[in-house]
């Protein structure tokens, strides 16, 4: 909404800021392009030259001008989006000490944000370390994986473990065998922080690291696709009279 409204005004902005609090941090701080400063742009942006090309867009810019209630509008809702962010900041860092102390075989395997929201999904740590790996890796996807019993085609290769990095920023031809390594390691960590409450966090991580890089090294090139036989049409048998 915030880069919505003050397009308006300054478009050419949002070509230039990708990072949504870096935007809205302008906006609320510094309001009207009019009101632009180098010095105030490299406050905000940390960089001299990126705020220069920031200023110089705003001197050439075709958006329309601002009214001062106008302008407090957008900044008000700049400033919310600022507090949003802090309030997830905030959360984050709580989920992540919790984790440490609660689970931090799973939190070191999965990351304490991903495992938090499995632990959610499955209804508890007890539930989840009684899940089975190949349960873990659909977590999320359900909707997909009734289609896939009813129809019998597009089955997931996984659910929400694709927010970890190792899956989703792995080629497609590898993710379904990351993600079945993902979730194995998964239901091990979770076992161990419910039923043993050891912490064996860096064994854990050693062993995925070393599996995630063999599948990267094995499976570097997509497999070749096989050659199928071209389909022609069939013609229906002729009707006799």
């Amino acid at each position: 909404r915030c880069r919505e409204w003050y397009g308006l005004h300054f478009p050419e902005l949002a070509d230039l800021i990708d990072e949504p609090e870096e935007y809205m941090r302008i906006v609320a701080e510094l309001g009207s392009r009019k009101n632009y400063t180098i010095e105030g742009l490299k406050k905000i942006l940390g960089s001299a030259r990126k705020a220069r090309d920031v200023l110089d867009k705003a001197e050439t810019s075709i958006g329309a001008e601002m009214s001062p209630e106008d302008e407090e509008r957008v900044r008000n809702v700049a400033r919310e989006g600022l507090r949003l962010i802090k309030l997830k900041r905030e959360q984050e860092n709580y989920i992540k000490e919790l984790m440490s102390i609660e689970a931090p075989n799973l939190s070191a395997i999965a990351g304490p944000i991903l495992g938090a929201k499995l632990i959610s999904l499955a209804g508890g740590l007890e539930k989840l370390a009684r899940l089975p790996a190949s349960t873990i890796q659909v977590l999320g996807a359900e909707k997909a994986l009734f289609r896939f019993f009813r129809t019998g085609r597009g089955a997931p290769k996984h659910g929400i473990i694709f927010q970890h990095p190792y899956v989703h920023g792995s080629p497609r031809w590898q993710r379904g065998k990351i993600a079945r390594l993902l979730a194995a390691k998964i239901a091990i960590a979770a076992r161990i922080d419910y039923f043993s409450r050891e912490d064996r966090s860096s064994e854990l991580r050693k062993a995925l690291e070393e599996r995630y890089a063999e599948i990267k090294q094995k499976y570097a090139q997509p497999p070749a696709r096989k050659p199928g036989k071209r389909r022609g049409k069939r013609r229906r048998p002729r009707k006799r009279k």
